[in-house]
């Protein structure tokens, strides 16, 4: 980690954005008390990133998580990864196709819808050129609003990577402290 974090923070805001993470993932996540305590602004903007990504994405709970995953793992982005497991099995999502997301292709774990969406997020969220193939691999399991979503929470996700990894925060343990909670062996 390259700013170290801020346990103390100031202003309302701060201490009621440290309290709810506490209360939801165990712990400060080390992106709230290293860049959200220094800067409203990008506080307000990754919540508000947050909030669409929940509610204004029409895409079933557990892919979004998949392709978030997906994108931060292709990034190599510690971080994103592990809060992004954390959030799975907060909200009782298993973790068997999230341990497998780099064999999507041939795991029985996942559909062909999943594995196209994979495909595309791996691809577009490390920063290539997505091939027409992949794409029209997309759009045969996607109607155009969803090949949108699916993009977007790419972006999204790009966005979160491109703030972590610089900063060179890794993984805050959010995933254990949530298999912890729940009273799940870690695999």
């Amino acid at each position: 980690m390259r700013l170290e974090p801020i346990e103390k923070p100031r202003g309302l805001l701060n201490r009621v954005a440290y309290w709810m993470s506490r209360r939801e993932l165990g712990k400060v996540p080390s992106v709230i008390s290293v860049v959200y305590a220094r800067s409203r602004p990008l506080a307000m903007l990754g919540y508000r990133m947050r909030q669409f990504t929940e509610k204004g994405v029409k895409l079933d709970p557990s892919l979004r998580l998949l392709i978030q995953i997906a994108v931060a793992e292709a990034n190599g982005c510690g971080f994103c990864v592990d809060i992004g497991r954390a959030i799975a099995v907060e909200k009782g999502i298993g973790l068997d196709k999230f341990n497998a997301i780099a064999e999507h292709e041939s795991s029985p774990l996942f559909d062909d819808r999943e594995r196209a969406a994979l495909t595309y997020a791996r691809a577009a969220g490390g920063g290539a050129r997505v091939s027409d193939e992949t794409f029209e691999r997309l759009r045969k399991h996607f109607g155009e609003r969803e090949i949108i979503d699916v993009t977007a929470m790419i972006a999204v996700e790009r966005f979160y990577n491109g703030i972590a990894i610089p900063l060179g925060l890794e993984a805050d343990g959010l995933c254990a402290i949530q298999l912890d909670r729940k009273g799940i062996a870690a695999a």
